[in-house]
């Protein structure tokens, strides 16, 4: 796909849309207008590759430049998308000439699914390959949107509303619902550089059930799965380190006295780019490119760190979080705070890789603060 128009009056929809077709077709040129006379206007001047139009718009129907554009040229692609799926709309989409409709409410995986069906991967063509292979295309996708995935065990959108208990413990099984509670806390807080939301609990607290409800059901809608097994089978690894490392630091901060939550909840956001890592190389493949568990594993040791880096900044994780994640991975040099300290140490009992004396420093340490 050279040219894609999008015409749709949700921006948040369009938003997901343009991400998603970005990241699909990389090089694509994308055009979004929210009313159906602005989008007739861009079809009779220059038809596009694939045109996806919602039915119900403010000025009148996306069916109008469907038809448009399905006379114009003939061999483009033409998706509808609405909320409304009676017979009768079928059958006049069918009449103003559609080629693909998706249902709305759509969640991101099932969006990315009916697109990808329009993809060099999905013809008896092969797929073109992509140039640099899976370390250039790592590279660009950092200029785009990056996706976290929603992990295994996770509600259905239809177990909600969950209890406050209930959230607490899926935001420690699902960075993703951590990190948008997080953000969305610390962005209604006043001064929130001086006093920072440094908790999952803390959130919870301040945002209430409702909205800590509606940002999962959102999150559960819009985000992807990993469906390969080799991807699912490091994400259980690393959340299974993760909530041992939660079940010790609870019991190391009963031991000296500290407040847990803060610790707990940068556990949880410690593979964010790990994470954010493994839904680009689904992409990846989706494109029919092929990588082994052996690139992916050395991808993650070069680009992980960039990843995070850049979801940490898009979802602004405060400064006190982000050092005790640090800490995770080693040992903080100068004079490290009780909870770094507890945080490598916690790491290290986990099985994180460490040096042979560096248990024993870290008790000593802790033991002298």
């Amino acid at each position: 796909m050279q040219n894609v128009l999008l015409i749709e009056d949700d921006p948040w929809i369009a938003q997901l849309l343009t991400q998603v077709v970005a990241g699909l077709w990389p090089g694509a040129q994308i055009e979004h207008t929210q009313d159906l006379r602005r989008g007739l206007n861009r079809i009779k001047q220059q038809p596009p590759d694939l045109l996806i139009a919602d039915l119900n718009l403010p000025d009148g129907s996306g069916l109008e430049a469907i038809a448009t554009q399905a006379r114009l040229r003939p061999a483009s692609q033409r998706i509808l998308t609405t909320a409304l799926t009676s017979r009768e709309l079928v059958l006049q989409a069918r009449k103003a000439g559609i080629t693909g409709f998706i249902a709305k409410p759509f969640s991101l995986d099932n969006l990315i699914e009916r697109l990808q069906q329009l993809s060099p991967a999905h013809t008896d063509a092969p797929a073109p390959v992509i140039e640099g292979g899976l370390s250039d295309y790592l590279a660009e996708r950092l200029r785009q949107q990056l996706y976290l995935p929603v992990l295994a065990p996770f509600p259905s959108p239809e177990e909600l509303p969950l209890s406050g208990a209930q959230l607490l413990e899926c935001a420690n099984l699902q960075p993703a619902f951590a990190a948008n509670l997080l953000a969305t806390a610390n962005s209604e807080r006043e001064n929130n550089l001086a006093n920072p939301c440094l908790s999952v609990a803390e959130a919870l607290a301040q945002l209430g059930g409702d909205v800590a409800n509606e940002l999962l059901e959102r999150l559960l809608r819009t985000s992807p799965q990993l469906q390969d097994d080799d991807l699912r089978a490091l994400a259980d690894r690393w959340q299974a380190q993760q909530l041992e490392m939660q079940r010790i630091l609870s019991l190391l901060a009963t031991r000296h006295s500290i407040n847990p939550q803060p610790l707990c909840s940068a556990v949880s956001l410690s593979r964010l780019g790990e994470l954010s890592l493994l839904c680009a190389v689904q992409n990846f493949r989706r494109l029919g490119q092929h990588c082994t568990l052996e690139d992916i594993e050395q991808a993650l040791q070069q680009s992980a760190g960039e990843y995070g880096n850049q979801i940490k900044i898009r979802k602004a994780i405060p400064a006190p979080l982000r050092q005790l994640i640090g800490a995770l991975f080693m040992t903080p040099r100068g004079t490290p705070g009780k909870g770094q300290l507890m945080m490598r140490l916690a790491a290290i009992e986990a099985g994180m890789p460490h040096s042979t004396d560096e248990t024993a420093q870290l008790e000593r340490l802790l033991g002298g603060i």
